[in-house]
């Protein structure tokens, strides 16, 4: 049941798509971006890892910045339930974890906020797409002075996405990228 479920959930996504869509990761065009807006070194925090591409994308790009890749692991395109969720996305990312440079954290985005006593340098927010949790997210990020806040599905045609609202109530202006967005 669960792996053909799996299997006609990704052939579905798949159909007249990219297989980034399929799978949920960022374009290469966005990967350039994300790379190029962040900084050398500090910490970075990926709200929304997935299955850890975009992390092991940026690990490889930016050697000495410590990335912390947040996910409750709830949501995935193929329904895999959040056990192998998890142990996939820590496969994908292992070596960069045993080098310590990955650090997965199984959180939802308020847990880990709630639970964060520094700022990261760096913020890229792709868990939560309704209007008010990306609200707050940005809410979070602005007060607790993270210098770079950036995310994902900035113009998503999607009824129920939120992300455009939110970002354009909190900054007067945004670069974007495919879709994303990072805060002038």
């Amino acid at each position: 049941g669960t792996v053909r479920m799996a299997v006609a959930n990704a052939v579905r996504m798949a159909e007249g798509d990219d297989i980034m869509k399929a799978v949920g990761g960022l374009t290469d065009e966005e990967i350039a971006a994300l790379v190029r807006w962040l900084p050398d070194e500090g910490t970075f925090v990926e709200f929304g890892t997935l299955f850890g591409l975009t992390a092991k994308a940026v690990a490889a790009a930016k050697p000495k910045l410590k990335i912390i890749a947040v996910d409750n692991f709830s949501w995935n395109p193929f329904g895999l339930p959040p056990k192998l969720h998890e142990d996939f996305a820590r496969r994908v990312l292992a070596n960069e974890i045993a080098a310590g440079r990955i650090e997965v954290v199984n959180a939802t985005s308020e847990d880990f906020r709630r639970d964060c006593k520094t700022a990261p340098d760096a913020v890229f927010f792709d868990a939560q797409h309704e209007y008010e949790p990306v609200r707050d997210e940005v809410a979070w990020a602005k007060k607790a002075g993270v210098k770079l806040i950036m995310g994902h599905d900035y113009r998503n045609p999607s009824p129920r996405f939120g992300v455009t609202r939110a970002v354009d109530e909190a900054f007067p202006s945004v670069d974007v990228v495919g879709m994303c967005w990072k805060a002038k």
